[in-house]
């Protein structure tokens, strides 16, 4: 299989950070595909001994955008210790086919906190829904809470809105399943009942990384708005 030419963000002594496109796995899933992590190990052989090699941010195969690798053990451990606290603010993109509503069928009014809970119906499930029901939360598993911030809320067409969320915590398909909860599917995003399209309209945008050692500020803005569908 051909590989494909690395987007490097940033490197230094430590860390790596890479744009991610969209339908490609972060790391292998199975012998022999195309990844990050295969790309990677050509350009730093080093991440090939570490633990998911070096990863600390895992997204979605259809999301594009920002992820992270550590080149040692102790940059690893460390970067995913503070991962989803204070130290580390992460914003993602995303282009929906209608205006965010809250509970009530209002228009959500950015910037907004959406705090809630997360599962799943069944082990394996690749869909997660939001628990809005004393019922849900008796029937789901694995549930977990997930907090976003919705900073923007743009309509940039006729059934077109640009939002960007920084999420607080890292639950799996977190926007994803709050933006289908908020009755605003994304672009592309057919496993929450989203429009059809070419690629899922989700991409991880903005990282910080601000401790006392390290002041790190990656943007990466997501492409597909120079030409909404």
């Amino acid at each position: 299989m051909p590989g494909t030419e690395l987007d490097l963000l940033y490197e230094d002594q430590y860390l790596i950070i890479l744009n991610k496109p969209p339908k490609m796995h972060c790391i292998n899933t199975t012998k022999n595909q195309l990844s990050l992590q295969s790309e990677l190990g050509k350009h730093s052989p080093e991440t090939l001994k570490l633990f998911e090699f070096g990863l600390i941010n895992r997204i979605d195969y259809e999301t594009s955008g920002i992820v992270v690798f550590a080149k040692n053990e102790e940059t690893q451990n460390f970067l995913r210790s503070i991962w989803n606290t204070e130290y580390v603010e992460k914003k993602y993109s995303a282009l929906t086919t209608a205006q965010p509503l809250d509970p009530d069928g209002q228009p959500l009014e950015p910037p907004c906190r959406f705090e809630c809970e997360i599962g799943q119906r069944y082990r394996g499930s690749k869909k997660v829904q939001v628990c809005s029901t004393k019922l849900d939360q008796d029937q789901l598993r694995s549930v977990r809470p997930a907090e976003s911030i919705f900073h923007s809320i743009e309509k940039i067409q006729t059934d077109r809105y640009r939002v960007e969320v920084q999420i607080l915590t890292g639950v799996r398909h977190q926007i994803r399943a709050q933006l289908a909860f908020a009755h605003s599917p994304i672009l592309g995003d057919e496993l929450y009942s989203g429009e059809p399209a070419d690629r899922l309209h989700l991409h991880a945008s903005e990282l910080t990384i601000s401790t006392e050692s390290t002041n790190i500020e990656i943007n990466s803005p997501a492409l597909f708005f120079r030409s909404p569908v």
